[in-house]
């Protein structure tokens, strides 16, 4: 194994010659590090949430969403996280900033039932054309277990909908996006989510605002087909000890309980270069 690396190192000198040419060595290994790490996220989340054991016991604000607020690439490369389980009006205090506006008026931002929302994660982008304007993206995460159907649906239309009421937020270069995920769908929602006259998973669409149903499955997919290059490219596999190992070093505080019960297991990976011999 060590003389087939060798070998295959000795082939591609010149290659990491020129490349050390252009950036340092650190740089190289940093690139290389975040990519095999998204890859092992990639297969850590996806083990979150679909895993017969461990769907039923992941929790939803404690562990599930502890672990996303450090992960937003997940939802889009270009985003940055600017709040994380804060009150609706705590969104519109980043909406102003990133626009540059004054702080507003304290009177809270309310639902339409009177009280105060929360928002899971908000997330922005600028745009690419013009940097005036932005993107916003307001997340309700489920836990696997939830079959998410109307009730759920109310909850981030009401954020969606206080949005689009206050005039505080009203800013014609801000675009929103309001996205429900989940594992799965009532039959309910997913007619309300699949229309013909509109793209699948959008279940409203106003000029400035949409809100959206997003399973698990379609997000995982979504960043395997972005991550597919690197892949390739790395020849990198995710055998399961590998994203569990990830989870534990770069999430340790939320994935304590469930390593201490045997969730998540903690079988160190063989090391590099050391084979298996069977007796």
């Amino acid at each position: 194994m060590a003389k087939s690396r060798l070998m295959i190192g000795r082939e591609h000198a010149a290659e990491l010659a020129r490349l050390l040419d252009r950036a340092p060595l650190s740089a190289l290994i940093k690139a290389s590090t975040v990519s095999t790490s998204r890859l092992d996220f990639v297969a850590a989340l996806e083990h979150l949430v679909f895993a017969t054991g461990t769907r039923g016991r992941v929790k939803e604000r404690s562990e599930l969403h502890r672990i996303l607020e450090n992960e937003c690439w997940v939802f889009g490369e270009e985003y940055g996280l600017h709040a994380s389980d804060r009150s609706l009006t705590e969104v519109l205090n980043q909406h102003c900033r990133l626009l540059g506006r004054e702080t507003p008026t304290p009177a809270p931002v309310l639902r339409s039932d009177g009280r105060t929302g929360i928002a899971d994660l908000m997330l922005s982008k600028a745009a690419r054309q013009r940097h005036d304007e932005r993107h916003h993206l307001v997340i309700e995460l489920k836990r696997p277990e939830v079959t998410l159907g109307m009730t759920e649906f109310a909850q981030i239309s009401s954020h969606a909908q206080a949005a689009r009421r206050d005039p505080r937020f009203r800013d014609t270069r801000v675009t929103w996006d309001f996205w429900l995920v989940g594992d799965t769908m009532d039959a309910t929602l997913r007619e309300q989510a699949h229309q013909p006259d509109r793209l699948p998973g959008c279940a409203v669409s106003h000029l400035r605002f949409r809100i959206w149903v997003r399973t698990w499955g379609e997000i995982i997919e979504d960043c395997r087909t972005r991550l597919r290059f690197r892949r390739e490219q790395l020849e990198h596999e995710s055998a399961t000890q590998h994203p569990t190992d990830y989870l534990i070093r770069e999430h340790t505080a939320a994935v304590t309980d469930l390593v201490a019960d045997g969730t998540l297991p903690t079988v160190p990976a063989p090391r590099s270069g050391t084979e298996t011999r069977t007796p």
